[in-house]
């Protein structure tokens, strides 16, 4: 009952008072539906949330905290994720296809088997981060953090 009364509000462009494109709305959302595609969740704080294969496609997710999170098979695909803090996530089998992780601190974190093709990591911390089997084909490793060495010739 409580997930249709939500879906309701949310159809409707509130909860409230707040506005559908409110942050704390959109947090609800992605709680209760596990899917919060296209949303704003800049700021958004998600430590150690549950977030096993939660939609979240295209959102912008700026400056969020999603330290210690469990996004492991969530789809990242094109997500905003500038400047947010992501050390000790569980990242594995996430689609990251196209994200932007620019100054992104992912140390810690575990992107075993995530596919980061055409991902932009510039100055991206990844220091101790796990990325076997990761797919990095085509992404952007400019000024980024590492435990391994990239290649910066692309800068």
């Amino acid at each position: 009952m409580n997930k249709i009364i939500l879906v309701l509000l949310l159809s409707f462009g509130f909860a409230g008072s707040a506005s559908a494109d409110s942050v704390e709305t959109n947090i609800l959302k992605l709680k209760e539906l596990n899917s919060c595609a296209k949303c704003n969740l800049k700021g958004a704080t998600l430590i150690g949330e549950n977030l096993t294969k939660a939609d979240l496609s295209y959102s912008n997710l700026s400056y969020a905290d999603l330290s210690y999170a469990d996004l492991s098979y969530a789809d990242l695909t094109k997500v905003d994720l500038f400047g947010a803090n992501l050390i000790g996530a569980n990242l594995r089998y996430a689609n990251l296809i196209g994200a932007h992780l620019i100054g992104t601190n992912l140390s810690y974190a575990d992107l075993s088997y995530a596919d980061l093709t055409k991902a932009d990591l510039g100055a991206a911390n990844l220091k101790n981060a796990n990325v076997e089997n990761a797919n990095v084909e085509n992404a952007k490793f400019c000024n980024t953090i590492t435990s391994w060495g990239v290649d910066d010739s692309q800068c």
